[in-house]
């Protein structure tokens, strides 16, 4: 992979509380690749390979836009890409959180697309009956961050690498 190029998004981290539920809820499926408990995020905007030195420019992107306070509750479980990714995910998102990725997406330059608010719980998951229902659980993110995706040791691991109070107590 080119040096000067890192794969880039934007997402709220999860509470540890939070972290602790869905791991337990991932952990409850038999088969798939269970996402480790320290990548759980809710992403905003995927980026994809950007150059290195745009970083600041997205941040300052990121910035301006005005963080609202935001109460996140996921309460269904469902799969993507003909049941590869199962995932959890609030069934009303509510208009503050769309609102303000649809925001975040303009100031970024994106393209509009249809958001859905998830965080991944495991991959690699055909034929993998997902839970039925799930336990409510609730957050509340004190940031947003624009993280890099990378491998270190072999390991994919999400580095933040600027990230912005979201103004909740």
């Amino acid at each position: 992979m080119d040096e000067g190029m890192a794969r880039l998004f934007v997402g709220l981290p999860l509470s540890d509380g939070a972290r602790d539920a869905l791991w337990r809820l991932g952990e409850s499926l038999t088969g798939g690749r269970p996402s480790r408990r320290d990548m759980y995020h809710m992403t905003l905007c995927f980026l994809g390979m950007r150059r290195r030195e745009e970083m600041p420019r997205i941040a300052r992107a990121v910035e301006r836009v005005r963080r609202p306070r935001l109460t996140v509750t996921l309460d269904r479980v469902g799969s993507f890409k003909g049941g590869d990714v199962i995932w959890a995910g609030p069934s009303c998102p509510g208009e503050a959180l769309m609102a303000y990725q649809r925001e975040l997406a303009a100031s970024l330059g994106m393209e509009e697309e249809a958001y859905r608010p998830h965080v991944t719980l495991a991959r690699k998951c055909r034929g993998v009956e997902p839970p039925r229902g799930m336990e409510r659980v609730t957050f509340v993110p004190d940031r947003v961050i624009l993280y890099e995706s990378l491998r270190e040791d072999g390991r994919l691991v999400y580095r933040p690498r600027y990230w912005f109070d979201m103004g909740n107590p």
